[in-house]
């Protein structure tokens, strides 16, 4: 059946497939605009009409990764009938495919060294992951309904640090081959829930 969607929304999610997979492969730095329309069989000038150039694109293409898994997530904790399943709903993304996910980090954390020095897309980065923390918020706070406890800190705040955790454990990930990422991932979650931060890093050091 062929695909009826709008031919734009068509070239955008062929560039953003495209940009995706390259910048995981090569990192962000090494994708050139040209190769990328090349690969996705366009011109430069259909990303730079789409998306207004590279660094736009890896955004985008960050918001759309970061929205499907927070929408695994929600199905996750739906579905979820035991509170070891629901501890373990945010180790899916590395459980799933830990090199893709370890690709990701590495290509982030190369674009967010370029994006210091950029005040207009620090500016897009900051409203994106905005966004993202409203939602984990919400996320969090029905997490701790599910569980049956109440948090020990606003929603917010929590997702925050369960953000940091994330964040912080994923970066270990990437020159730390014995941690034991979802592992790590649960125990922090469940100690910020809980309110027991006494032994985080302690969690975390011995997750191998």
């Amino acid at each position: 059946m062929p695909d009826r969607r709008p031919a734009r929304d068509v070239t955008r999610g062929r560039l953003l497939a495209t940009a995706e997979e390259m910048f995981l492969a090569n990192g962000y730095a090494a994708t050139s605009v040209e190769a990328l329309a090349a690969e996705a069989g366009f011109t430069t000038g259909a990303i730079y009409s789409n998306f207004g150039g590279k660094a736009d694109l890896f955004i985008a293409v960050l918001e759309q990764v970061t929205a499907g898994e927070l929408d695994v997530v929600r199905e996750a904790l739906a579905s979820a009938t035991t509170d070891e399943q629901r501890l373990e709903l945010f180790t899916r993304a590395t459980a799933m495919d830990g090199a893709r996910f370890r690709a990701r980090i590495a290509a982030t954390l190369e674009f967010l060294s370029v994006v210091r020095h950029d005040p207009a897309l620090q500016a897009r980065v900051l409203a994106a992951q905005r966004l993202a923390d409203e939602a984990l918020g919400e996320l969090v706070s029905a997490l701790c309904t599910s569980l049956g406890i109440d948090p020990p800190r606003s929603a917010q705040e929590l997702a925050l640090e369960v953000n940091a955790l994330l964040t912080g454990l994923a970066i270990r990930s990437l020159f730390d081959v014995e941690l034991d990422v979802p592992h790590a991932i649960s125990t922090g979650v469940n100690r910020l829930l809980s309110g027991d931060r006494t032994a985080l890093r302690e969690g975390a050091s011995h997750a191998h």
